[in-house]
């Protein structure tokens, strides 16, 4: 397969995008420490190296994150010859323009012209912006229209990509993609999730499960009991480990199927499955005992990081968030309590140091942006109290207050993430910090 096609929508020829990097060169500069800077660039360099699949979370961290010296690292990618990866560089360039207007339109930093070039820009990703030719430049209405569109954009480019997913050449793309749109559904909009199953590709299907484990339908049970069965050993340990979260209790045989497989990939995986569902389980826990004379190596390490995971689990981490945002916190104390997380909540920043100081957590996550004492004045109370100093903290803020960020981590935080995040990588910072 070709790298890249001819151009479709996008001619890059046309344009000019010497005002949008002010170094003016083909290479990015060094990072210069800023969190969000340095988090940016090392995006925008993994573009130029990784693989089709590997492009997809570089583009949407640098849709959320990127900025305008980005742009020419991202816009070819409009011509590549995957269709979901073409679309999702135009949705990323498209993201960091209407967030560079919006800024503009707050700083007053833009001339007409400038703000005009963008806007042109984006028409040319998307005949859909075309109704702001008709819009005064100065008019101070174009600022509502921008953030009413960056509130949406996630959300439509989200339903556009789900058919494309399914037709994409590249199973690998498929595979990957799959795992960043499940963050954008919720569970009335499984079924266009379920279509997905049926791809050939094993990595597609573990995935789809996975995906669809994380949404939280328990409608799907049923639908996800024939994949105990599948030939792909990934596949078999996704479903029972969904199945087994979503209410499903009977998958001790599937296991002891697994786990007496002649193939050391099927009892890896069978063993990897047991670490996700045997806390407090002895019955399952015990399982592990038909393959601890096994001398493959991938069981053997799995072995190993099961009884660790159960172990960490079993042992009651606690974990206090210190955040105002009651959808947030729904979503996540609903995936923290599936990986056995013990979780307590406070919506502001006095409640929290009281809640802190009370409860001694294992862990806190606290967001920035927070009423009655802002997150950095809770950080650094809590850096200070000899009481809660050594508890690990990892701060959280959205990106229009992402500058906070580098003040957090000089204050004393773990680790910062930047909200909306992937959940997955809220679980590896925890698991660094445990």
């Amino acid at each position: 397969m070709p790298e890249y096609d001819p151009p479709d929508e996008v001619e890059i020829s046309q344009l000019d995008l010497a005002p949008f990097d002010n170094k003016q060169t083909g290479e990015l500069p060094e990072p210069q420490g800023g969190f969000l800077t340095d988090q940016a660039e090392i995006y925008a360099r993994e573009l130029r190296k990784k693989s089709a699949a590997n492009k997809i979370q570089p583009l949407k961290k640098l849709a959320e994150i990127g900025g305008l010296k980005h742009l020419k690292y991202i816009l070819p990618l409009s011509q590549y010859s995957s269709e979901f990866i073409r679309k999702m560089a135009r949705n990323s360039a498209i993201r960091i323009i209407l967030r560079s207007l919006r800024e503009a339109e707050e700083s007053g930093d833009f001339s007409a012209a400038l703000k005009k070039k963008f806007i042109d820009l984006l028409i040319i990703l998307d005949k859909k912006f075309s109704f702001m030719e008709k819009f005064q430049l100065e008019d101070p209405r174009i600022t509502r229209v921008i953030f009413e569109m960056l509130s949406q954009e996630n959300r439509e480019f989200t339903a556009q990509k789900l058919a494309e997913v399914i037709t994409d050449a590249d199973e690998r793309v498929r595979a990957t993609a799959v795992k960043i749109i499940a963050e954008m559904l919720n569970q009335t909009e499984t079924s266009l999730l379920v279509k997905l199953l049926r791809d050939p590709d094993a990595r597609v299907r573990a995935n789809v499960i996975e995906a669809l484990e994380s949404i939280g339908d328990s409608n799907v049970i049923g639908i996800l009991m024939r994949y105990k069965t599948d030939r792909d050993s990934r596949v078999r340990a996704n479903a029972i480990k969904a199945l087994w979260n979503l209410g499903y209790r009977d998958v001790e045989t599937s296991l002891r199927e697994m786990l007496s497989d002649p193939d050391p990939k099927m009892r890896s995986a069978a063993v990897w499955a047991i670490g996700e569902t045997g806390s407090n389980r002895p019955k399952i826990k015990d399982l592990m005992q038909i393959v601890e004379l096994d001398e493959d190596a991938r069981v053997k390490g799995n072995v190993l990081r099961a009884r660790k995971k159960i172990d960490w689990r079993e042992k009651e981490f606690r974990v206090l968030v210190i955040d105002n945002d009651r959808a947030f916190l729904h979503d996540m104390f609903r995936k923290m309590a599936r990986d056995g997380l013990h979780i307590n909540a406070a919506f502001d920043g006095k409640a929290g140091v009281s809640a802190a100081l009370k409860q001694k957590p294992d862990l806190i996550v606290l967001d920035l942006h927070i009423p009655q004492l802002n997150g950095l004045k809770v950080l650094e109370t809590l850096k200070k109290n000899p009481a809660t100093r050594h508890i690990p903290i990892v701060t959280t803020c959205e990106i229009k207050v992402a500058s906070l960020a580098n003040k957090a981590l000089e204050a004393g935080a773990a680790d910062h993430l930047i909200k909306p995040f992937n959940y997955e990588d809220f679980r590896e910072a925890v698991f660094k910090l445990v």
